[in-house]
């Protein structure tokens, strides 16, 4: 360890920042992104009766990325909900495009809109 932890921690900033950069390029969404990180309530279509939690990553005018502790498969169709501050809640129709598995049983994953099922804007 350095005799400065400030520059080290400077320094693992910047790399995760990078690696963060090249995993959103790997996405090759034609939309920018904003991050964007809120809890957020996932029900499948086909399964209304569990009520899953997770994270929301970033989003877009097309897309949600969410951070989870389940699994999806490429085309699950979900409602997610995303609490707002002032607001009802927003409730979006979404495609599952991709998921990764993370550590510790966390994974990634990436979500087309479909449709704004409810919201107050």
């Amino acid at each position: 360890m350095s005799q400065n932890p400030t520059a080290d921690f400077q320094s693992v900033v910047q790399e995760l920042l990078n690696e963060d950069q090249l995993f959103s390029l790997q996405e090759r969404r034609d939309n920018s992104r904003q991050n964007f990180v809120r809890p957020i309530r996932l029900m499948f279509t086909d399964k209304p009766q569990t009520v899953l939690s997770g994270f929301t990553r970033n989003l877009s005018d097309t897309g949600i990325g969410l951070i989870h502790k389940f699994k999806t498969n490429t085309n699950d169709q979900a409602y997610i909900t995303i609490n707002r501050l002032w607001d009802d809640p927003t409730v979006i129709r979404c495609k599952a495009a991709w998921c990764n598995k993370c550590e510790n049983g966390w994974y990634q994953s990436g979500w087309e809109i479909l449709s704004i099922e409810s919201s107050q804007a």
